[in-house]
């Protein structure tokens, strides 16, 4: 999902700035890795971090050590996106709603599993197995690709996924959607129920997809980006590429995606706590 709207974008912005933008992915440890390499390049507007709420509002959640400070070590650029998750099931599991998936998992208490790829996926899941009474089993992937995979082979039987990666088998017929973690229903999947409906409030979570550079990058470096990627999303063409894969436009300037980001560690860390998610 990250590779995918980074590339997007990098696109149209290699067209307008004429300046090739190469994409490195840095996976591991649920994206410090690469935040931690991009927050100790150089500021001069040549390295720059496209990446999700994970890095930057939950990753104090998940992990004891974090090799960088989120708040100190960045410069933030904008926020792009924002990126809703969803509840699916594969084929092996014979069931066509989430109350019917929670009540399978009710009745078969330890035998319903189900995956996540990311930070979102594990609070949503988490607030799904909450639900159900603790009865389902968490079964954690590097990302979320690998997850749905083991879905449409029948190795787990539920996933909590990003939209981006899995809306191709939702419409291919492969694995079956039963809710959205929105807090609306999504005009891209406008029959399936949001979690809030079928379990209550607070069931909803919403990721984002941002950009940012290393800590002391120049003002105008930042301005000429942050004016750049605004003309970008504006484009027609890459707004109805980014909505054809569940990801919702909804870009922030620097000065509004910095208290963003403050809300966001707050309401994200609660969260975490309240799904019973520790540090390890």
């Amino acid at each position: 999902m990250t590779d995918t709207v980074t590339r997007i974008v990098t696109e149209y912005l290699t067209q307008r700035l004429g300046q090739p933008f190469v994409v490195e992915n840095r996976p591991g440890g649920s994206g410090s890795i690469g935040a931690s390499q991009a927050a100790r390049a150089a500021p001069d507007g040549y390295t720059i971090l496209f990446t999700t709420n994970t890095t930057h509002s939950i990753i104090g959640s998940l992990l004891n050590k974090v090799p960088y400070d989120p708040q100190k070590d960045f410069t933030p650029v904008v926020k792009l996106a924002d990126l809703p998750s969803m509840v699916i099931v594969g084929p092996s599991l014979p069931v066509d709603s989430l109350l019917e998936l929670v009540q399978r998992a009710r009745s078969n208490p330890g035998k319903v599993s189900y995956g996540f790829g990311n930070s979102s996926g594990q609070i949503g899941g988490e607030a799904l197995r909450r639900a159900v009474g603790g009865e389902m089993i968490p079964v954690p992937y590097k990302g979320n690709p690998q997850g749905v995979q083991d879905l449409l082979g029948g190795h787990i039987d539920a996933m909590v996924v990003d939209i981006t990666t899995g809306l191709g088998a939702v419409e291919s017929g492969k694995v079956r959607a039963l809710a959205v973690l929105t807090e609306k229903r999504m005009a891209i999947l406008p029959d399936v129920p949001t979690m809030n409906e079928v379990l209550g409030p607070g069931n909803d979570n919403m990721g984002w997809f941002g950009v940012f550079g290393p800590v002391h990058m120049p003002g105008e470096v930042v301005d000429t980006l942050a004016r750049e990627m605004k003309t970008v999303l504006n484009d027609s063409t890459v707004d109805a590429r980014l909505k054809s894969l569940g990801v919702i436009p909804g870009y922030l300037p620097p000065a509004t995606f910095v208290p963003f980001l403050a809300r966001e560690q707050i309401l994200w860390t609660k969260l975490a706590r309240d799904a019973g998610i520790a540090p390890h």
